[in-house]
């Protein structure tokens, strides 16, 4: 089985017959994954190879690109966790080969401009709903909501990718008046607490328009909702808590810590042996010095009416 994530294929092999609804079933879930039938140079795509055996243990070797995974088919007989398995190996071979990294961001683009903006920001900051009314009320087209492709070339940043879905947290919605006024939200059956609750949806169902491919990147904002503020604050982002979290964003997909050793039902079971990791976190600092060297502006609002239009005006600008 060849599946590819973004512009990187990966083959998982060995002891295992994929189910095709469980692999369709995690391309809605994977970032930039689609069951790949272009098949090329075997001896030049990284592997993800399974053999059954009663003791779980996975190493790496690089001389062949190779992640190899033991350990019985209860396990890793669905195959979901060799799938996560063959999307860590990807995003450190993009890393290395090319200098792309996934990264929990959002990211959006300007068919104006032909320029796209990144949004960094905490775990519910207001990423999603930034990135819903730009597209909405700017016109706008998504690249990625949580998980972006980032990298850099000879004088741009670009993005190339990323996931083309909305997970967004009732309580955003309830929130955002726009928001509440588009979004059908329903009745909530989940037992997750209220700030976690989330409601998933795609492109399609927002009239959302997709875009797919490597775009230059225009402005980069760090973005926070607080309705407990009264007006919005904008100003360069700098200092040392920028250089912690840009160095750890960029590093986590490629360090194992995204995506730790689990089963097939999520149970963990230790960390993933690093990939080609001198490279590829000499890679990450130099894009990690790009980004600082192109700046960043911190966006602190009140609400998303504010922040959307700030956002909106700065990324209407022409570089």
């Amino acid at each position: 089985m060849q599946l590819r994530f973004a512009e990187q294929a990966v083959r998982i092999e060995g002891d295992i017959e994929f189910d095709m609804d469980t692999l369709r079933e995690l391309s809605t879930s994977v970032t930039e994954m689609t069951i790949d039938e272009r098949f090329g140079d075997e001896a030049a795509i990284p592997r993800v190879v399974y053999s059954k055996t009663d003791d779980v243990e996975v190493r790496y070797s690089r001389d062949t690109n190779t992640l190899y995974l033991s350990g019985p088919t209860r396990s890793f007989g669905r195959g979901t966790s060799l799938v996560y398995l063959a999307e860590y190996l990807a995003a450190c071979t993009l890393a290395e080969r090319q200098g792309d990294f996934l990264t929990h961001a959002a990211a959006i683009y300007n068919p104006e401009t032909n320029r796209s903006q990144i949004l960094f920001g905490e775990k519910g900051a207001g990423k999603t709903t930034l990135a819903i009314r730009a597209c909405k009320e700017g016109g706008h087209q998504i690249i990625g909501n949580d998980q972006v492709y980032i990298g850099s070339s000879a004088s741009n940043i670009h993005t190339s990718g990323g996931n083309a879905w909305f997970n967004i947290r009732r309580t955003a919605i309830a929130s955002d008046d726009y928001l509440e006024r588009i979004i059908t939200t329903g009745d909530s059956s989940s037992e997750k607490p209220a700030w976690n609750d989330k409601i998933r949806l795609t492109p399609e169902q927002l009239d959302i328009a997709h875009k797919i491919g490597r775009t230059i990147v225009g402005n980069i904002f760090h973005v926070r909702i607080d309705h407990t503020q009264d007006t919005l604050y904008a100003a360069p982002w700098s200092g040392v808590q920028q250089n912690l979290i840009l160095h750890e964003r960029l590093g986590r997909h490629i360090s194992g810590q995204a995506t730790p050793l689990q089963d097939d039902a999520g149970n963990y079971l230790g960390s993933l042996p690093l990939v080609k990791h001198e490279t590829t976190m000499r890679q990450r600092d130099e894009l990690v010095k790009r980004i600082i060297s192109m700046g960043i502006t911190e966006v602190f609002a009140p609400d998303g009416v504010s922040a959307t239009s700030y956002i909106l005006e700065h990324g209407a600008r022409k570089i």
